[in-house]
């Protein structure tokens, strides 16, 4: 069809690899290449001995990376603009939109994760090893801030990773403003609206 020998080589088989990529998903050729190969066995012995070559490993994974990924759907990222006008909105300072201006611009600052910067929602699912803590926040004036976030699962040696935001002075999206209005409506809550006092 495609003038190649009948001779079966891993030159061959690799490029077959390739052309099967194209009319089928790439997850699938290594189930169809074993049948294709157990049906070969019995006029090309070495079949065997060159589906398991480097060059066929290779040549699946290189067509799972090309061919294999499918469009991925997400939300559009944040922008400067944005948050302008979510922190315009905030118009009343309640203690909950002051912590959602800090969250927020933390997250955004900081590259953080939401579930870094959050508590679940079910009380089975807490646990203070997962909390960001107070005793962690460095605030230097001016300058920057920073928290140590606990360990997750990319941090081998269990000791978490430091967190610095560079202070905005002269921005309506000043990370370090928005925190320390925070902070400050912490003590106006009664006890039992903030139990988990060490947490930040």
């Amino acid at each position: 069809m495609h003038g190649f020998p009948a001779k079966l080589t891993t030159d061959t088989l690799s490029l077959f690899i390739v052309y099967m990529a194209h009319h089928i998903k790439p997850s699938s050729i290594r189930c169809y290449l074993s049948g294709i190969c157990n049906s070969l066995e019995s006029c090309y012995p070495n079949v065997c001995e060159a589906y398991s070559t480097p060059i066929i490993c290779y040549t699946l994974g290189g067509m799972k990376k090309v061919r294999g990924s499918q469009p991925t759907q997400h939300k559009c990222a944040l922008k400067h603009e944005d948050l302008v006008q979510i922190i315009s909105h905030l118009s009343s300072p309640s203690h909950d939109n002051l912590l959602f201006a800090a969250m927020l611009l933390m997250g955004f600052y900081g590259l953080l994760r939401l579930r870094e910067l959050t508590v679940p929602d079910m009380f089975t699912k807490c646990t203070t090893r997962k909390l960001t803590l107070w005793h962690t926040l460095i605030i230097e004036e001016g300058v920057q801030f920073s928290f140590t976030p606990p360990f997750h699962e990319a941090d081998h040696f269990y000791t978490g990773s430091t967190v610095i935001i560079q202070v905005l002075p002269h921005s309506p999206l000043n990370p370090l403003y928005h925190l320390h209005h925070y902070i400050a409506s912490r003590p106006l809550l009664p006890a039992s609206t903030h139990p988990l006092v060490d947490l930040l």
